[in-house]
């Protein structure tokens, strides 16, 4: 068992680097900050007093349908009459009629006011020039003008960039405009376009008005909570309902269950939980650092740190869920290997951890599509590409398929990795009960689907000529490249490794752990592993705990520093933290958006203030996914199967026998 213990702990440190960031960030990341002499500003051209008159003109030519022309002659002719010189007292009739137009268009003062204007920092990377967003939401609500805010993108190309130059990124500038509301986002784009001479985007705030389907799905969300509470005040008052039902919507049991630090498995396997959560967290910090890249006024800040090593962590996102994979398939492995003797056996515990993930999962996914838009508002608030994104795609998302499809049609942006969790767990579940029976032959496919997937990825990457990982770079990386190699990374084929090196490990660990006299296999995994791990660490020296192990393998600091190691990974609170995790990533997205774009102005970034907003994210998003968990995982879960036996009283009894079967 103590040739078990050391590779159980170099495979924990082994995997703990493979795990930041999130899946479009890359394709999100702003441009390079560039001093403000590189901007290729126009020539303005020359404006002629006697030509003032000629907006509301422009305006009546409009290309575009009738409510939107009327709403801009609206806004060309009210700068006509503001911009209007009256007569004097020698006709006191036009004055007149002057001064009143002039007071009636009083408000395009405000709407002027309202427009973006170049803020300081922009060689920073200060690119928001957002405007005033409460003033064109006084112009709707005091019914002067009928607008909605919207922000141009503006790409300013670079006057410096030569030819060969690698930094060909032009540079974004968000303007804010109070644009009509009668006008749609596509014709607004069309008439910036004819404007500008500049390549333009158009994004505008979602409807105000919550529609139907937003409204059902809160509406439901509502009565089925106040269903469960009601369940649950009268159970508790001793009224009495089915067995079933009781038990699904007791809110005293569900918390019970949920929050219960009470650990039946083996005692060596508690370490586990501690390393999930610590993934949990280096994957919740690279996804802030970079989920706040667009919206944040000091762009420069996260440039500033590529070439710095202790910044490696958030930069290198690329393989932010490796970690979980194994750490998933390790602990499948070891508590079911041996207890699955039936392909019934095998369909129960898909079908239970089903039950555990997809409801939440689904409810997340109508919930960002319909709902999340709506919860807030704001100049930054503009999430319309996250609706398009669902709507596209949601069928594929709900099937556990999107990571077949493009990178771009996610409507989470961690569904590709609960689309990979589910396929590698169902392939798992039948390597584990083949394995059982065919145990070499098993084996023998895991390594050569290893080195399958690690020459496939190789030859293909060298082969496409894109880089091994998305990661920050000081020159830009073209966005053809980036797309190619994230759709690579959410491949099965290409991701498999980090689940297949969990079920080696985790099969051999079981077997060499039993008192059958071990085999050829399992005695060349004994002598050799533990070397072979360690010098697998050593050359990835990116992570700062393997400077450890130099210390961990003296006779001395061995056994401390797995204790060390033990102890601090072993604490109780891990275990409940540990059935979130999945769901907590999958609402990671929604919170940490939420923290970064319901600010009326973008966010002076800062290490503390990232940090802190890593800590704060993860917070939430694990509160969010226990409510999630109590009002809808376990009920669902609860009304659709009927446990013969308590799991805690199962869990107990086996906990004395030899061979101990997984407790759900």
């Amino acid at each position: 068992m103590a040739g078990n213990t050391l590779i159980y702990s170099l495979f924990l440190i082994s995997i703990l680097q493979m795990s930041h960031g999130c899946t479009l960030c890359p394709l999100r990341v702003p441009p390079r900050p560039r001093p403000l002499n590189q901007y290729k500003l126009p020539s303005l051209m020359e404006f002629e007093t006697d030509n003032q008159k000629q907006f509301c003109s422009i305006a009546k030519n409009l290309q575009v349908d009738t409510q939107c022309r009327v709403s801009f002659e609206r806004i060309m002719c009210s700068i006509d009459s503001m911009m209007e010189k009256c007569p004097g007292n020698e006709n006191p009739l036009d004055c007149s009629s002057c001064s009143y137009k002039k007071q009636r268009s009083g408000w395009i003062y405000n709407w002027i006011d309202s427009l973006g204007k170049p803020g300081a920092g922009i060689s920073d990377g200060n690119y928001y020039w957002l405007g005033d967003y409460e003033t064109c939401q006084v112009l709707r609500k005091s019914g002067d003008f009928d607008g909605k805010y919207c922000r141009i993108k503006l790409e300013v190309p670079d006057s410096l960039v030569e030819e060969n130059c690698p930094q060909t990124d032009p540079l974004a500038i968000n303007i804010g405009v109070c644009f009509p509301a009668a006008c749609s986002s596509e014709t607004l784009e069309n008439i910036t376009r004819n404007i500008s001479p500049y390549q333009t985007q158009v994004d505008c705030e979602f409807e105000v008005n919550w529609s139907s389907a937003a409204a059902d799905i809160t509406t439901i969300s509502g009565f089925w909570v106040a269903f469960i509470v009601i369940i649950s005040v009268l159970t508790a008052c001793n009224y009495k309902f089915s067995a079933r039902l009781q038990r699904a919507c007791s809110l005293q049991l569900n918390v019970k269950k949920a929050l219960s630090t009470k650990r039946m498995h083996m005692e060596h396997l508690y370490p586990l939980h501690g390393a999930e959560f610590l993934i949990f967290m280096c994957v919740m910090t690279g996804n802030v650092y970079n989920y706040a890249m667009p919206y944040i006024e000091n762009v420069a800040f996260s440039f500033d740190g590529v070439h710095s090593p202790s910044m490696l962590l958030v930069n290198n996102y690329s393989y932010q869920i490796d970690g979980l994979f194994a750490l998933s398939a390790l602990y499948t492995t070891f508590l079911l290997y041996g207890s699955l003797k039936k392909v019934k056996d095998v369909l129960k515990v898909f079908f239970a951890r089903f039950l555990r993930i997809w409801p939440a999962y689904v409810y997340c996914i109508f919930f960002m599509m319909f709902v999340f838009v709506r919860v807030s508002s704001g100049p930054m608030w503009i999430h319309s590409d996250t609706v398009q994104r669902c709507k596209s795609s949601w069928w594929k998302n709900i099937l556990l398929i999107n990571n077949f499809d493009s990178v771009r049609n996610t409507c989470i942006d961690f569904g590709s990795g609960i689309s990979l969790e589910a396929q590698f767990f169902a392939v798992l579940l039948l390597m584990i009960y083949l394995a059982q029976s065919h145990f070499a032959s098993v084996l023998g496919f895991a390594f050569l689907a290893l080195f399958t997937c690690w020459t496939t990825s190789f030859v293909y990457i060298y082969y496409k000529v894109i880089p091994p990982v998305p990661i920050l770079t000081a020159e830009p990386i073209a966005e053809e490249k980036i797309e190619k190699i994230l759709e690579v990374m959410q491949f099965p084929l290409y991701r498999a490794p980090a689940f297949l090196i969990a079920f080696i490990f985790g099969v051999l660990m079981k077997t060499t752990s039993s008192d059958e006299e071990p085999n050829k296999i399992h005695v060349f995994w004994r002598k050799y592993s533990p070397g072979l791990l360690v010098i697998w660490n050593i050359v990835s020296v990116f992570f700062v705990l393997f400077a450890l192990f130099p210390y961990a393998s003296r006779n001395i600091g061995h056994p401390k520093f797995l204790c060390w190691m033990t102890a601090v990974l072993s604490w109780r609170v891990f275990f409940p933290l540990s059935k979130l995790t999945w769901i907590a990533l999958v609402v990671a997205e929604p919170v940490i958006l939420y923290f970064f774009t319901s600010l009326n102005r973008p966010s002076y970034a800062t290490h503390w203030n990232m940090i802190y907003s890593a800590i704060s994210a993860a917070t939430m998003s694990y509160m969010i996914a226990f409510l999630i968990d109590i009002f809808l995982t376990r009920p669902i879960k609860s009304l659709l199967t009927n446990p013969s036996i308590d799991s805690y009283t199962e869990c107990r009894r086996n906990e004395r026998l030899e061979h101990q079967e997984r407790c759900d």
